[in-house]
């Protein structure tokens, strides 16, 4: 995992529920490819089963777009499909949210469930692959062990109904990401890594492609080499 760089999410730049017209409004989030490999045909049957009041931001876009909007119409769910958005705007969109839902079942990482924890929006997610590896139950998330949407529906209808429970895991997800996922600790861990890597002869490395930059800018090993070849780095 790349790390997070937690002060990038500490604090929106646009109100987007004011932008949106969303006050009063109980906001699901997600954010990712509208794939079939994301799974993202189960958040719409989630939807039926959220009260008026609730709404869902979809926030990406992909192949299953078009098929999903038009069973929206369909259905009539409260959603809002914002098309693709900048990185460096997701920020806004995380802090707009009560609750990030991720029903991904392929899932390698899944960077952005931890981007909003750091943003301070708990999470309601499936426990498949890299999201059991990445959350902690209890700790920010409330994660679902089996595809089902009734026990996927009841998780977000509690964290919505009960406003102290929500507030805590806020401020549990944001430590949790801090202390375990933060950048800056995932470059300890990394150097540690290449450390025993070199002593042993294996020097070939690779660094996440994510954030790689300041990935890099972090670590020692790299930080002199990045100064030298300043003028020829791709990503600049």
């Amino acid at each position: 995992p790349t790390g997070i760089d937690t002060e990038t999410f500490s604090k929106p730049k646009r109100d987007i529920r004011k932008m949106l017209n969303l006050k009063g409004k109980k906001v699901l989030l997600y954010v990712g490819r509208l794939a079939k490999e994301k799974n993202v045909s189960f958040l719409l049957e989630v939807m039926k089963r959220m009260e008026k009041g609730v709404l869902l931001l979809m926030v990406g876009d992909g192949p299953e777009r078009e098929r999903l909007e038009e069973k929206a119409r369909e259905e009539r769910l409260n959603i809002i499909f914002t098309g693709r958005v900048p990185r460096e705007e997701l920020v806004d969109f995380y802090h707009a949210a009560d609750i990030f839902v991720f029903a991904s079942l392929t899932e390698t990482q899944g960077l952005v469930v931890l981007e909003s924890l750091s943003s301070g929006t708990p999470v309601v997610a499936i426990a498949r692959k890299g999201i059991k590896n990445v959350l902690e139950n209890g700790r920010g998330a409330l994660l679902i062990n089996e595809e089902n949407v009734d026990a996927f529906s009841e998780k977000v209808k509690m964290l919505l109904q009960d406003e102290k429970l929500l507030e805590r895991m806020r401020e549990e997800g944001k430590k949790y990401v801090h202390e375990k996922w933060a950048m800056d600790v995932m470059v300890e861990k990394l150097e540690k890594v290449y450390e025993e890597a070199i002593e042993e002869g294996k020097i070939d490395v690779s660094i996440p492609v994510i954030n790689m930059r300041k990935f890099m800018e972090r670590m020692r090993f790299f930080k002199e080499a990045l100064e030298v070849f300043e003028d020829l780095i791709w990503w600049r």
